[in-house]
């Protein structure tokens, strides 16, 4: 199994009104997990891309922030342990 998972969270305004840019940052990774989490408005993934870090066996998958450039770079930023998703 692919060592390389982590978890992003899209907004549902996101996927409504820009569904490209939802589609751009999903063409990265495949998807092994998706819950719509209803009191944040957002879909969370749990996926694997060569863009997220390895973990160790029985740590859980970080949490990443999605940064896409003016020229539609995208780039996964792990965030700390503890910081607001």
């Amino acid at each position: 199994m692919n060592k390389r998972t982590g978890t992003i969270q899209i907004s549902f305004t996101l996927i409504e009104t820009k569904p490209n840019i939802a589609q751009l940052i999903l063409s990265y990774m495949i998807v092994l997990r998706a819950e719509a989490i209803y009191h944040k408005k957002c879909i969370e993934y749990v996926a694997v891309s060569d863009l997220f870090r390895e973990v160790k066996t029985g740590e859980r998958p970080p949490y990443y922030h999605v940064a896409i450039s003016d020229t539609g770079d995208v780039q996964f930023v792990e965030q700390k342990e503890g910081a607001l998703h």
